[in-house]
């Protein structure tokens, strides 16, 4: 059999056979993980909503308060016909989320591919083989995060090393920033806006050692912070909108801005519909007299009458941890007033349900948070599923060095576009500060 001879031209044709859109590989991004199984897609504009003109947002109509009073009888003949009032419209708008992945490969490998090497080619499928999976992961984090696209939150800072408080989702190769919480700015250097850092090392499950776009020192400012964040660069405020953010009751304080809202409404009392009720463990263990059912009691009385259950029939996803799981499920079959029932969802995922909420355990979740999410007021809205790059005629493209030059590097690129949508956050909310740490 003659050696198989690869060369540049043909790495795009080796992509798509391997791995088509539609494929497997394509499709786990999607499935595998509790959030991305059992909350509800779709490919059409949910909620009846609409884009924006320029094509980068989506519009919502939302019923915020209503006053037609014509049943109000009139005080006398001549008196006048009482007047409807009008119904008060408000909207929330959701900006789209492009989240990107990409594999890289080095031009001499290719040279050694055209060579007929079958271990590069080999590695080259395993690769992309690990790009899908990879993916379905980091989004599924991302999907309970709260939009912010926050990485990371800083503790400590000297020449080079950032000590924090989880190094989890840094890689070597990480391009990241160390931005203000509240308006964008930098630790370093103060003068620029967004510079970027790239992780050369994880020292450690806290520490990290970074370098400048140059390669060298940075010369961070030796000390203490909590006013910074790490997020992946440039990209603060700009992630998909997690349950964080839509299980809360409080304007986001780390998306860059101080009138940075949720669905562009300000959670101010004017407006608490789109607050999620919150209940403080206060660094106990969960409890379903303390905790769970002063929850599930306080949401029916919110929920009034989009109390509706999904298409599982699930009032509400109860997304946890591994001990708040098991503490819940051990604490129902105590008592035979309160035995669980034991449910497979979509998905083939196992849920305990009480109550009308299904307590799920996804490896994402907050471990010492129970986010109640409502699956008739969310949708994931698809619009543009993922994909390899080749609107530019190939998949694969030269990377650019860090002086501008081009590279003898390529990268091909697959990328989504997509967000989470909802319409109502009154009919959810969250445990939090419980004492589970898995």
């Amino acid at each position: 059999m003659a050696e198989l001879t690869v060369d540049l031209s043909n790495l795009t044709a080796i992509s798509k056979e391997v791995f088509p859109e539609g494929d497997q590989y394509w499709v786990q991004i999607d499935r595998k993980t509790p959030a991305l199984d059992l909350i509800e897609s779709t490919d059409k504009i949910p909620f009846d909503g609409r884009t924006a003109s320029d094509g980068r947002a989506w519009y919502f109509p939302v019923a915020t308060s209503g006053h037609a009073n014509p049943a109000v009888g009139s005080s006398g003949e001549s008196a006048g016909l009482p007047s409807a009032g009008r119904m008060e419209m408000d909207r929330v708008v959701f900006n789209k989320a492009s989240h990107w992945q990409a594999l890289q490969i080095s031009g001499e490998a290719i040279d050694t591919m055209i060579g007929g090497e079958y271990s590069i080619q080999d590695g080259l499928q395993l690769q992309m083989r690990e790009q899908m999976p990879e993916a379905r992961k980091e989004f599924n984090r991302l999907v309970h995060g709260d939009g912010s696209g926050l990485i990371a939150s800083p503790t400590s800072f000297t020449a080079n090393t950032i000590t924090m408080d989880s190094t989890a989702y840094l890689r070597v190769g990480t391009e990241l920033s160390i931005i203000d919480l509240d308006d964008s700015t930098t630790q370093y250097p103060s003068t620029t806006t967004n510079a970027v850092l790239k992780v050369s090392s994880v020292d450690s499950s806290t520490v990290v050692t970074v370098t400048d776009g140059d390669g060298g020192n940075p010369g961070l400012t030796v000390g203490s912070s909590t006013a910074y964040g790490l997020y992946r660069y440039n990209s603060q405020g700009r992630s998909i909108n997690g349950f964080g953010i839509m299980c809360h009751d409080a304007n986001p304080s780390n998306w860059g801005s101080a009138t940075s809202y949720y669905g562009g409404i300000n959670r101010s009392t004017a407006n608490a519909w789109w607050q999620a009720y919150r209940l403080n463990a206060n660094s106990s263990t969960i409890s379903v007299m303390n905790h769970i059912q002063p929850m599930i009691d306080t949401l029916r009385r919110r929920a009034g009458e989009y109390l509706r259950p999904g298409s599982d029939g699930v009032l509400w996803y109860g997304f946890t941890g591994y001990q708040n799981m098991r503490i819940i499920g051990n604490a129902l079959k105590a008592d035979q007033r309160t035995a669980p029932n034991y449910m497979t969802l979509k998905g083939g995922w196992k849920g305990v349900e009480y109550e009308g909420a299904v307590f799920v355990i996804d490896d994402d979740a907050p471990a010492s948070r129970i986010r109640f999410v409502h699956p008739g007021s969310v949708r994931r809205y698809v619009n543009r599923p993922w994909f390899w790059d080749d609107r530019t005629g190939a998949i694969w493209k030269r990377a650019t060095a860090t002086d501008g030059r081009d590279a003898d590097v390529f990268k091909a690129y697959m990328y989504t576009r997509q967000q989470l949508i909802s319409v109502r956050s009154r009919t959810m909310g969250e445990i939090y500060g419980t004492t589970a740490t898995s």
